[in-house]
């Protein structure tokens, strides 16, 4: 199985649902720290407050990754 991450210089986001752990927080964000190391690129952390099945675009809950690009940013309630 394989899972791309960055392509073209774009990154795969990652998508957390509203209410996820803190802690799941602080490791998707050092996650995003070592993607950027190694690609040059780091992801973007999308928090998704949705409700029902899937998370944006229909794909898969909270935890997923969906297509996107930019950077890593706290994703947690402002």
């Amino acid at each position: 199985m394989e899972a791309i991450l960055v392509k073209d210089q774009k990154a795969a986001a990652f998508v957390m649902e509203d209410g996820t752990f803190e802690g799941v927080y602080r490791i998707t964000e050092k996650v995003c720290g070592d993607v950027e190391q190694v690609t040059g690129v780091r992801p973007k952390i999308i928090k998704w407050q949705g409700g029902g099945r899937g998370g944006p675009g229909g794909g898969g809950g909270a935890g997923s990754v969906a297509a996107g690009a930019g950077v890593c940013g706290n994703a947690r309630k402002q």
